[in-house]
């Protein structure tokens, strides 16, 4: 497993030799063939490393490019991403696994982008055991009929060994750390979990390598 692209999420996706770009360009060639829905997960071994924010930048380039693109909240503990797109949490991912909510109404439309997102939902008690559920693989094979691509922000930090929970309904797992911060040693332990659970690991993305120590 390599480095897929050094990223820093501060250039804008216009910009000439935009590492957005590449690392979109690099999780095509890397994906494996087959079935035309793509499940990518975006794992992180701490927290703060800017998984969501490369999850987000690289979805926004798959829309862009014509593909029909969900984002997923999966990081159910921390999540950001529907506030980023200033989207109200709920309903959300928790409510539709617990049956408080239809698909149709946790799916948001984020139009000057162009594509979707299932935000977090209503905090949960267990979430944990929402994401092994049954109910979630039979979501995620309803939706791939729907999307070319779906992207799930995994759980990171003190939940990062849950990751197995997501890794094999995935078709390709990318791990996000970030320059000057994270801990080599949780990374380690984060790909030896994800390989356990017989994760495909696509690669790392060294997140904002240009950032001043």
């Amino acid at each position: 497993m390599g480095f897929l692209r050094q990223t820093n999420t501060e250039r804008k996706p216009a910009q000439s030799g935009d590492p957005i770009e590449t690392l979109r360009t690099n999780i095509l060639f890397s994906l494996p063939a087959g079935a035309e829905a793509k499940c990518i997960g975006f794992a992180s071994a701490c927290d703060g490393d800017g998984k969501s924010t490369v999850l987000c930048k690289t979805a926004e380039s798959f829309a862009a490019s014509g593909k029909k693109v969900l984002v997923i909240e999966c990081d159910l503990g921390h999540p950001s991403i529907a506030a980023q797109y200033g989207i109200e949490p709920c309903p959300g991912l928790t409510n539709l696994l617990v049956g408080e909510s239809k698909v149709k109404g946790t799916i948001r439309r984020i139009e000057h982008i162009g594509m979707d997102l299932i935000p977090a939902g209503t905090p949960s008690p267990n979430p944990i055991e929402l994401l092994r559920a049954e109910q979630f693989a039979v979501l995620l094979d309803e939706l791939k009929k729907y999307y070319d691509y779906i992207f799930l922000e995994m759980p990171s930090g003190a939940s990062m060994k849950e990751d197995v929970v997501l890794a094999d309904r995935m078709d390709g797992v990318l791990v996000v750390v970030r320059h000057n911060k994270t801990l080599y040693q949780k990374v380690d332990e984060l790909i030896l979990n994800l390989r356990a659970a017989q994760a495909k690991l696509l690669g790392i993305v060294y997140n904002n390598p240009e950032q001043e120590r």
